[in-house]
This record gives C-alpha cells, structure tokens and sequence, in this order.
C-alpha cells in the first residue's frame, strides 16, 4: 500500500503496540489472497488502494463503506489515507529512509 520505507517502519511499529496481529502485518502487502483478513477489513484495504492509485471509487464501494462507517467515518477514513499518501510523498521527496 505505501511505497515510503519510513512510513512502513513506523505504522508496523504502531501497529504492533496496537496489538494488530503479526499475520496481518506481515500479510498486508499481499492482503488480497490472504485469509488474516476479513471481508470488511478487505473492502478498507481496497478503498486504501484505490484512493492510493489515484482511481476512481466505485459507487457500491463508498455505499458499503457508509453504510458500516457512516458519511463521518468514511471522510475520516479518506483524511487518513491521503495524509498517509502525503506523507509518502514527502518522505520520499527527502529520501528519509528508516526510522533513528
């Protein structure tokens, strides 16, 4: 989902204080075929890549996310993705590569 190594070395280390558990983290990259993950966490994954690819989100996609999120939720949801995505960017931009 996020091609900025300081990005994935700080949200692994979130995740992991957060108690995600190790099958996720280290299936994320190819959550599609994984079975760590459920049917609503894959629809966010989806909704992740989507946004992260610069494509357009299907309709039934943002009404499924609404309906379990809420308009809220979903806006929220979508703030955090694309900061992520800026943060990749700008992480990148100053080659920062790894967390001191």
């Amino acid at each position: 989902l996020q091609e900025c190594d300081f990005c994935i070395d700080l949200n692994v280390k979130m995740a992991r204080a957060h108690m995600i558990p190790e099958g996720k983290i280290k299936d994320l990259s190819s959550w599609q075929e994984s079975d760590e993950f459920s049917a609503f966490e894959q629809q966010l994954l989806a909704y992740c890549d989507i946004i992260f690819h610069r494509e357009v989100v299907p309709l039934s996609l943002k009404a499924e996310l609404s309906s379990k999120l809420g308009e809220k939720g979903v806006v929220d949801l979508t703030g955090l993705i694309v900061f992520q995505l800026m943060s990749t960017h700008f992480n990148n931009a100053f080659e920062i590569k790894q967390i001191n």
